[in-house]
Protein backbone atom coordinates (compact mmCIF):
# COMPACT_ATOMS: atom_id res chain seq x y z
CA UNK A 1 0.00 0.00 0.00
CA UNK A 2 1.22 3.11 -0.66
CA UNK A 3 0.47 6.30 0.63
CA UNK A 4 1.79 10.37 -0.37
CA UNK A 5 0.37 13.07 1.66
CA UNK A 6 1.51 15.87 -1.04
CA UNK A 7 -0.52 18.69 -0.31
CA UNK A 8 0.56 19.17 3.04
CA UNK A 9 3.60 17.64 4.60
CA UNK A 10 4.83 16.04 1.55
CA UNK A 11 5.53 12.73 3.37
CA UNK A 12 5.26 8.95 1.54
CA UNK A 13 4.85 5.91 3.19
CA UNK A 14 4.60 2.01 1.77
CA UNK A 15 3.26 -1.09 3.24
CA UNK A 16 3.81 -4.36 2.87
CA UNK A 17 0.02 -5.72 3.74
CA UNK A 18 1.05 -9.47 3.40
CA UNK A 19 3.65 -9.30 5.79
CA UNK A 20 2.26 -6.42 7.75
CA UNK A 21 -1.62 -6.00 7.32
CA UNK A 22 -1.43 -3.43 10.23
CA UNK A 23 0.23 -1.47 8.70
CA UNK A 24 3.04 -0.61 11.58
CA UNK A 25 6.22 -0.68 9.48
CA UNK A 26 6.86 1.99 6.73
CA UNK A 27 9.29 0.20 4.71
CA UNK A 28 9.25 3.49 2.08
CA UNK A 29 13.06 3.32 2.74
CA UNK A 30 14.09 -0.53 2.27
CA UNK A 31 15.84 -1.02 -0.18
CA UNK A 32 14.14 -4.37 -0.64
CA UNK A 33 11.31 -2.79 -1.40
CA UNK A 34 12.62 -0.22 -4.24
CA UNK A 35 11.19 -2.05 -7.45
CA UNK A 36 7.81 -2.46 -5.65
CA UNK A 37 7.84 1.21 -4.71
CA UNK A 38 8.91 2.44 -8.41
CA UNK A 39 6.07 0.80 -9.57
CA UNK A 40 3.71 2.40 -7.80
CA UNK A 41 4.78 5.39 -7.70
CA UNK A 42 4.90 4.89 -11.52
CA UNK A 43 1.16 3.68 -11.49
CA UNK A 44 -0.19 6.42 -9.39
CA UNK A 45 1.84 8.95 -11.88
CA UNK A 46 -0.44 7.27 -14.70
CA UNK A 47 -3.43 7.79 -12.70
CA UNK A 48 -3.17 11.14 -11.31
CA UNK A 49 -2.71 12.17 -15.32
CA UNK A 50 -5.43 10.15 -16.20
CA UNK A 51 -8.08 11.70 -13.51
CA UNK A 52 -6.31 15.49 -13.63
CA UNK A 53 -4.96 14.81 -10.17
CA UNK A 54 -1.74 17.16 -9.45
CA UNK A 55 -0.19 18.53 -6.32
CA UNK A 56 -1.68 22.14 -7.56
CA UNK A 57 -4.94 20.90 -8.18
CA UNK A 58 -5.03 19.97 -4.55
CA UNK A 59 -3.52 22.96 -3.52
CA UNK A 60 -6.58 24.90 -5.08
CA UNK A 61 -8.65 22.71 -3.78
CA UNK A 62 -7.36 23.30 0.12
CA UNK A 63 -7.32 27.44 -0.79
CA UNK A 64 -10.79 27.36 -2.16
Amino acid sequence: KLIHFYYDIDEWELYDLENDPKEMMNVIADPEYADVLKEMQDELKKLQEKYGDSEEAARALIEE
